[in-house]
């Protein structure tokens, strides 16, 4: 016969090996069986917007318990209709809109295996009016700077910002919508400059686009030679280090009935009268290329000695690039300048007009004027 203290010392490990077996089953359960069997996911709270722009804007809210996933919709808000955009892990949405200066609703609900849960409340954002394209230079020397800009539909006005790349401003000036550039003058020589430009129509403004560039010493000018050519001037340029100071015009292209086929940055040619350059070598036809010595200067109406051992009077200076035309998903010169495969000077020389020199670059060149 058992006595009492067995009984119970039985009894305890019966009851614990039934725990046991049933936190075993549990688990098994919850491996092996669909949360979305069971739970619902809680409603999307916290819907919120972010760097909202002309044809763009950022959706992030909290997450929502038991969610796996989320589902995104949107639409105009004076449609009916909305746009499912599918369901995505993050909760956050990169939005683009086709429309600028347009209120669009948003609503986003929670995913879990087959259970969807309350749809959000919905909330709206507008977008803002089109912003100018691009920014560049089209006249630079040791104490003022041109900076144009595509003009921008929907602005009635523009307003320009400077300052010296640090948080200050140093001037500004707001402009009517048919004048797209503005010329800074009074400015420090061979000093680095910010240019900030924005569409504005009313209390309406859009987001800003900039271009960072500097004034040059008293030697040194570039310009166009007049509005429609197809090439800069420019005394002096210097490979240096400063990439982003290469002149650029920004084209569009347009079809028969004015809707925009194509834009983008468009580099154009720079007539030089002086060229310092490194990394580089020397071409010649029929000829075996020749290593340039770092830090040589070419100049206009000087000797140059070819590949073949000759020395040649130089008559022009010509920089191209490889393209000069750049198109795709470039809104910011920086982009554009990151997908130019090559950059070459053709050396004109008195002696043989019809066989230039040319120079072509190692590696993608950095230049400082």
């Amino acid at each position: 016969m058992l006595t009492n203290n067995e009984t119970s010392s039985r009894r305890i490990i019966h009851i614990l090996l039934i725990f046991m077996i049933a936190l075993f089953a549990i688990g098994f359960l919850a491996v092996n069986t669909p949360a979305s069997a069971d739970v619902k996911p809680a409603q999307v709270k916290g819907l919120q917007f972010y760097y909202v722009d002309d044809l763009s804007f950022t959706a992030a809210w909290d997450e929502a318990m038991n969610a796996e996933f989320y589902q995104v919709q949107y639409k105009k808000a004076s449609a009916k209709k909305w746009y499912d955009l599918g369901s995505f892990s993050e909760a956050s949405y990169d939005f683009e809109v086709p429309k600028s200066d347009t209120k669009y609703n948003v609503r986003v609900r929670g995913i879990n295996g087959s259970k969807a849960g309350k749809w959000s409340s919905v909330k709206s954002v507008r977008t803002t009016i089109m912003r100018p394209r691009a920014i560049w230079c089209t006249h630079i020397d040791d104490s003022s700077i041109e900076v144009t800009w595509a003009s921008s539909a929907g602005a009635k006005e523009y307003v320009l910002t400077w300052d010296d790349m640090s948080s200050d401003t140093l001037g500004s000036k707001t402009v009517k919508k048919t004048q797209t550039s503005y010329l800074v003058t009074g400015l420090q020589s061979s000093c680095g400059y910010s240019f900030q430009v924005r569409a504005k129509n009313g209390k309406k403004k859009s987001q800003q686009v900039s271009v960072d560039t500097s004034t040059y010493d008293e030697t040194n000018v570039l310009d166009l030679p007049y509005p429609s050519a197809s090439y800069f001037t420019l005394t002096r340029f210097t490979q240096h280090g400063s990439e982003y100071d290469m002149p650029v015009l920004y084209d569009t292209w347009t079809d028969s009935e004015g809707y925009v086929e194509d834009q983008g940055f468009y580099f154009m040619d720079m007539e030089l009268q002086e060229l310092v350059v490194k990394d580089a070598i020397l071409s010649q036809q029929n000829q075996a290329d020749v290593p340039i010595k770092s830090g040589i200067t070419y100049k206009v109406g000087e000797k140059i000695t070819a590949p073949d051992g000759s020395d040649y009077t130089i008559s022009g200076l010509r920089l191209y690039t490889t393209p000069n035309i750049v198109f795709d998903d470039c809104d910011y010169y920086r982009d554009a300048y990151e997908k130019i495969d090559d950059f070459t000077v053709i050396v004109s020389i008195e002696e043989h007009p019809a066989n230039p020199l040319f120079i072509y670059w190692e590696n993608k060149p950095y230049w400082e004027w």
